[in-house]
């Protein structure tokens, strides 16, 4: 069972004892109530990240054994299959709408990810979604560089053509 809101910010108290209570909050709802999750996260934030001076990335990052245990089903995936999990990954608006349009700036439809749901590792409802929180900052982690910026950067001209203020942010990390 995962922990408990509280649980999860009393444990980053005792990992992370340098994170505002604001941010441990944010950190432990966006990590689940996962203990291995929430123990590792203190080396993978930098500096202002744990102090609330810079804003968190998003998704808050996890440590390899967490990525293998969530992202297992991505390595049996093809690259079509991949490259669509990796814009789902980047993606933060929850909109099928922006999903789709993203995945056709990429070249792919809602089929690609057809074998991420039967490998487990999303659900296909109304809204696209990873079956598990940790799995988009698995996913996210282990998805090549290139596959991440080409995401961020489909997304990014999705959201300006719809001016969305969010495509800001993605087109700067679809540039980086």
């Amino acid at each position: 069972e995962p922990l408990t809101l509280g649980q999860s910010i009393e444990l980053l108290g005792l990992s992370a004892p340098e994170l505002p209570a604001d941010v441990a909050g944010e950190v432990a709802r966006e990590l689940a109530g996962v203990p291995l999750a929430l123990v590792g996260v203190r080396d993978l934030l930098t500096p202002p990240e744990l102090a609330g001076s810079a804003p968190l990335p998003s998704p808050v990052p996890v440590d390899r054994a967490v990525q293998v245990r969530y992202a297992s089903g991505w390595g049996a995936l093809d690259v079509q299959g991949q490259s669509a999990v990796t814009l789902l990954a980047a993606d933060d608006t929850a909109d099928p709408t922006v999903i789709l349009a993203g995945l056709g700036k990429l070249g792919l439809d809602m089929g690609a990810l057809l074998p991420a749901e039967l490998q487990g590792l999303v659900r296909l409802d109304r809204i696209p979604r990873f079956t598990h929180p940790l799995a988009r900052a698995a996913v996210h982690a282990v998805a090549p560089p290139q596959w991440t910026r080409e995401a961020h950067a489909a997304l990014g001209e999705v959201l300006r053509e719809r001016r969305d203020a969010r495509g800001l942010r993605h087109r700067a990390l679809g540039s980086a």
